[in-house]
């Protein structure tokens, strides 16, 4: 009897990319209040702004990673993410942006752990 062979289709995983740095920012951060998240922003460093941009990026590509409670977060936010994710926004409105009282940054940090906890 003749064995099927099995296609070596790639597959989208639920898997975002992260470097460990940004992971283990993010765990640490996921423990603050929302006050003191938007504190260690403000002093964070713009290689951290940049890796949270090109995560917010990545997830606007791949809806489909998120689950229906994060996603109404994300749509909520939606103007925001795309700013943010956007190239051409300078890193000081990026900052603005998620510094911001009752902004994005608080809500964005179950998201991210979710994803990274996932598949990161």
């Amino acid at each position: 009897m003749a064995k099927h062979k099995r296609h070596s289709r790639k597959r989208k995983g639920k898997k975002i990319s992260v470097k460990k740095k940004f992971a283990q920012a993010v765990s640490h951060l996921r423990g603050m209040k929302a006050k003191k998240q938007r504190s260690a922003v403000v002093g964070s460093s713009n290689e951290f702004i940049r890796d949270v941009s090109g995560f917010v990026n990545k997830l606007r590509t791949r809806p489909d990673l998120v689950s229906s409670k994060h996603r109404r977060v994300l749509k909520k936010h939606r103007r925001k993410l795309q700013k943010l994710a956007h190239a051409k926004t300078p890193i000081n409105r990026k900052r603005l942006i998620l510094v911001q009282k009752g902004g994005i940054f608080p809500a964005l940090i179950p998201i991210f752990v979710a994803l990274i906890g996932a598949g990161g």
